[in-house]
């Protein structure tokens, strides 16, 4: 399901898509989909920005993405997060890296688990929105129902918590 996050900054309402379904070599017509998907969701944006694990660093994936992103004319906002658990020079050798792939137009260093760097982002992301009428009421957090969240939240933790096999397709009713 494609869920949708509303942020407000200042006068600016941002729209963050998410877009899972971006993977090398999809085998089954539904992962081409999703990926087909994805794709789209990225090329309608304002801004797109490339989340990367400053721990993990250049995987196949993330090599994918840039070139994907290289080869449709995507600039993008690159986004190093847990900074705070990696060497600071392995950090900066990693953006260096990743920046010479190409299609970044900026890079951001930030924890999401602190909060540093975040607002820096968040200012950028909300300078650079295109102008126009606000797509949502200001105390809307998403475009699916509270109810949605609650089910997909119970479901997320019943994953984390519970270390058998379960089935991906694991549905809650709430």
């Amino acid at each position: 399901t494609r869920i949708s996050g509303i942020s407000i900054k200042g006068q600016t309402q941002i729209i963050f898509v998410d877009t899972p379904g971006i993977f090398k070599s999809p085998k089954r017509r539904l992962e081409r989909a999703m990926v087909d998907a994805a794709w789209k969701g990225v090329s309608g944006t304002d801004m797109t920005a490339l989340l990367v694990d400053a721990q993990a660093g250049i995987n196949p994936q993330v090599r994918h993405i840039i070139t994907g992103l290289k080869g449709q004319g995507i600039k993008a906002v690159l986004v190093l997060n847990k900074v705070d658990k990696a060497p600071r020079t392995s950090v900066l050798e990693r953006s260096r890296e990743l920046n010479a792939l190409g299609a970044f137009d900026e890079t951001f260093m930030i924890s999401a688990l602190k909060g540093d760097g975040v607002e820096d982002l968040h200012t950028y992301r909300a300078d650079k929105m295109s102008k126009g009428p606000w797509l949502y009421p200001e105390d809307q957090i998403s475009d699916v129902s509270l109810r949605f969240l609650a089910s997909e939240i119970t479901r997320e933790k019943i994953f984390l918590n519970l270390h058998q096999e379960l089935p991906y397709a694991l549905a809650v009713e709430t």
